[in-house]
């Protein structure tokens, strides 16, 4: 194919014009210098959000007992965190600073940073561990089998908080088991107060010990993250739903605007209003009862009541429509989507038949079919081919 030498000369005076007119206000082009992505400004950012996170997640669920903050794989918290620091943060700086803007590399550290922080301070570490190391010492004192056990399992020191006493019996009277299911009485009501009658010293042991045992296994479970990511990533190609939502915040935007291709969409915005004002109105809701909430629920116990139907599950019967669901599974496919869904059916239908037989799904038998799930994946992680169904090929 022979390239005409006048539409090279046209090509290379665009490519000038605009390099005059983009650099300046977007160095990432024209052979801008590429900052690494792990660098103090990511990891400075990434603590401040573990911190952030680590901070208000204690006082959101316990204290406030409001939505949990990180309860699912799309955590609150960090959604909010990230939507903050690209629109009020980021934007402007792309648009009036592009030189000090953050890319996506150093937005992914961050994300990624905070998205292992939200692994702690909820159901995933402190919302049991605390209570649980001084709980068996609260019940021996009223329950005499809690005693036993403790005493026949001669568990050591360093696993649990301080105690005043190495008497088990008198352990459960301890100002530090004691002060944890009952308030500590402060001279105020202040934060301050609160804050210093905690007795930080009694909990430094277990914090180091279980701390020790938290960061191996997290470690481990990186380590195995790196090995299996060859296989999922490469060679199956699995795709990720929710790494794409993380991806699509974080986006570096077009030249010479300020925010990406997601935050630039209406559907998006139209969507994001919608949802956010039936939740503001369900929330002012819980507060006043004159404000009307928007239903996302349904409840089909009464349509139920008689058999074969009164034998399904009571999720079948009564369910929330959760948007961040709805949301994700625009990045699912659509053969996963509707195997989730059909055999949910097809197990209700299994509860009825056996319930008009007079028996039902036990716990044993539910747990076996979860376990015969399972199987199909076994084989590609030993390199073995996929167990596939023929007439699913070219879906």
């Amino acid at each position: 194919m022979k390239v005409n030498k006048s539409s090279l000369i046209i090509a290379r005076v665009g490519t000038t014009i605009a390099r005059e007119a983009v650099a300046p206000d977007h160095p990432q082009l024209f052979h801008a210098p590429q900052r690494p992505a792990v660098n103090y400004r990511s990891v400075l950012l990434g603590l401040v959000g573990v911190i952030f996170i680590s901070a208000l997640t204690p006082y959101n669920d316990d204290v406030v007992n409001n939505s949990e903050l990180i309860g699912n794989c799309l955590p609150a918290g960090l959604l909010l965190f990230l939507m903050v620091l690209t629109i009020l943060v980021n934007a402007p700086l792309w648009r009036w600073a592009p030189r000090h803007a953050l890319d996506t590399r150093e937005l992914g550290v961050v994300t990624a940073m905070v998205l292992c922080g939200c692994a702690l301070p909820g159901a995933g570490l402190m919302r049991y561990l605390p209570g649980h190391l001084v709980a068996y010492f609260y019940h021996a004192r009223t329950k005499l089998e809690y005693h036993r056990l403790l005493s026949q399992l001669s568990l050591p020191d360093w696993m649990f908080p301080t105690f005043a006493s190495k008497d088990l019996s008198t352990r459960g009277g301890d100002v530090i088991v004691q002060g944890f299911y009952h308030r500590i009485p402060t001279d105020s009501d202040s934060f301050l107060a609160h804050f210093r009658a905690v007795p930080w010293e009694a909990w430094l042991t277990p914090t180091v010990t279980w701390g020790i045992l938290v960061g191996a296994v997290l470690g481990g479970i990186l380590c195995l993250s790196l090995i299996f990511r060859y296989q999922w990533a490469e060679n199956e190609r699995l795709p990720f739903p929710l790494v794409s939502i993380y991806a699509s915040l974080i986006e570096s935007p077009q030249p010479g605007r300020s925010f990406n291709q997601l935050f630039r969409d209406r559907g998006f915005w139209i969507a994001f209003g919608a949802v956010f004002i039936i939740h503001a109105f369900g929330g002012l809701h819980e507060y006043n009862a004159l404000v009307p909430e928007i239903p996302t629920r349904y409840n089909l116990h009464r349509l139920m009541s008689n058999a074969p139907w009164s034998y399904t599950d009571g999720t079948f019967q009564s369910q929330t429509i959760l948007f961040t669901i709805v949301g994700i599974m625009f990045f699912v496919q659509s053969r996963i989507a509707f195997s989730l869904w059909f055999f949910f059916l097809a197990v209700q239908v299994e509860r009825m038949v056996l319930g008009t037989r007079g028996l039902e799904l036990s716990v044993g038998a539910q747990t076996d079919q979860t376990f015969g799930a399972m199987i199909p994946f076994a084989p590609p992680l030993c390199g073995w081919p996929a167990i596939t169904w023929p007439w699913w090929d070219g879906a």
